[in-house]
């Protein structure tokens, strides 16, 4: 089928098919975690390392196109401080609740903004580059807080399968507010990309 014609029986599929008020979904992904990072006012050389995200959510239907979600998120992410070939890589774990608003462009397409809260948990692997021993230490030892709070932004496309059912194509930003740094002097602040698929159930 000619791909603007596709689009288009899309669009009208999306159009003709029932709003519910209550959505619950599945999603997971891929992340590419590449944090601002500055010692004593000196920015670091960081870089983006893969890592994978699983979780759920919930959606409710307000009014004029507007949606209000709410997810819960296992994630996993690394980056690389230093020489993407030799530096160390950093590898981390944490459980993420972003809440977005969430506002519908056309029926197969919108935008969210919205802020994020995450907890770590487990401890900070790291591994220099250059050796294939992978050490552990806690998040306190690593100078690094627990908790983290920021902004998140998404594009995100809603594909029918059902009456019901959506498949689901997500793009986030995610930028931190917080200093996750335990020393005073230095910064570190989360900066991520994510890109997720999922699938909804609508209620």
């Amino acid at each position: 089928m000619n791909p603007l014609k596709l689009m288009t029986a899309l669009i009208l599929i999306g159009s003709s098919s029932p709003v519910h008020a209550f959505e619950l979904g599945f999603i997971g992904g891929y992340n590419s975690n590449s944090p601002s990072i500055s010692n004593a006012g000196v920015d670091a050389t960081t870089s983006g390392s893969s890592g994978y995200e699983l979780g759920a959510y919930f959606s409710q239907a307000l009014v004029n196109k507007f949606s209000i979600e709410i997810d819960t998120i296992l994630e996993h992410k690394s980056y690389v401080l230093g020489s993407s070939s030799t530096g160390t890589t950093y590898s981390l774990n944490d459980f993420q609740i972003p809440v977005f608003a969430r506002y519908s462009i056309i029926p197969l397409f919108n935008v969210g903004l919205g802020l994020y809260w995450s907890s770590s948990f487990g401890s900070v692997s790291t591994n220099n580059g250059t050796s294939s021993t992978t050490f552990s230490q806690s998040y306190s030892a690593a100078g690094l807080s627990e908790t983290d709070f920021g902004l998140t932004t998404s594009i995100q496309a809603r594909i029918p399968v059902t009456p019901v059912n959506r498949l689901i194509l997500d793009v986030r930003y995610n930028f931190g507010l917080s200093n996750l740094s335990t020393d005073s002097a230095n910064s570190y602040k989360s900066r991520e990309l994510c890109f997720l698929a999922g699938f909804s159930f609508g209620l």
